[in-house]
Parts: C-alpha cells; sequence; structure tokens
C-alpha cells in the first residue's frame, strides 16, 4: 500500500490547516507548482523534515495518517450541556471507505471517501466546520 493512501489528500490536508488545526505529524504534503507542460500542481508526501533541499514548495501542510486523525477524532459528540448528540462512525462497503455521522438509528450525514484517511479527515473537517468540536478538542 503506498503512503499517498494512507494519509489524507491534499483538499482536506488544506482544509485542516485552515481550520486551525495544528500541524505535527509524522508527514507533510508538499504542494509543488506545476511546470508549464503540466496542468495541474502535484502533492508529493513526504517523512516530516525530510525533503530534498532547494525544493520550490508552493504550500506544504499536515498530511494526516489515518493514526493521528483517529487520535482527534471523538467517539461521539457531546453539546455544551452534555446532551449526546452523535456518534462518529467509519465503515466500508466493501469497495469504498465512508463516513457516517447516527444518532442512535437515525443517520444525520454520511459520504463515501476514497481512503480510510479520507473518511476520517472528512469528519474532522465536518466537526470544526459545525464547531461540534473546539480548537482544543481536535488537537488531541
Amino acid at each position: 500500500m503506498n503512503l499517498e493512501t494512507q494519509v489524507c489528500s491534499l483538499d482536506l490536508a488544506k482544509r485542516l490547516k485552515e481550520l486551525g488545526v495544528k500541524q505535527e505529524s509524522l508527514f507533510v504534503g508538499l504542494q509543488q507548482k506545476p511546470d508549464k507542460a503540466a496542468e495541474t500542481e502535484h502533492w508529493n508526501v513526504k517523512r516530516n523534515g525530510d525533503w530534498p533541499v532547494g525544493i520550490k514548495v508552493f504550500n506544504s501542510a499536515s498530511a494526516f495518517t489515518v493514526v493521528e486523525l483517529g487520535e482527534m477524532l471523538p467517539e461521539r459528540v457531546y453539546d455544551q450541556s452534555g446532551a449526546y448528540l452523535f456518534d462518529c462512525g467509519f465503515y466500508t462497503d466493501g469497495k469504498k471507505p465512508y463516513v457516517k455521522h447516527s444518532h442512535y438509528e437515525k443517520r444525520i450525514c454520511e459520504q463515501s471517501t476514497d481512503t480510510e484517511a479520507d473518511a476520517r479527515a472528512t469528519m474532522l473537517v465536518y466537526l470544526l466546520e459545525n464547531k461540534l468540536i473546539s480548537f482544543s478538542a481536535s488537537q488531541g
């Protein structure tokens, strides 16, 4: 299994950075500007601090692993009064991982992703954007 399937995607990594998630990860994603022949930017995942000297980086963000994201995520979400809101779950339908927010038997949100890391990052983005967890809670 290649490294890119074990860490979240560039878009999710950048969104987590924008949402203020502390940029401490075993891996970092480096976005380089494309050369004139390429149509898109490309994303290289490297061990944090382990990239060639002189590399021209357009953007970087922590490329959180499945485990790192799992440590940041709560199993259940409660409101400020302590009332239970929903469970956070990660599943597979035999083909793709997906994330599901559910309150007992009621599904609140369900979204399919390409990798388990993306499912977990998607959940974290959802929780932070909807202010269901605070910045300090997202830091482990």
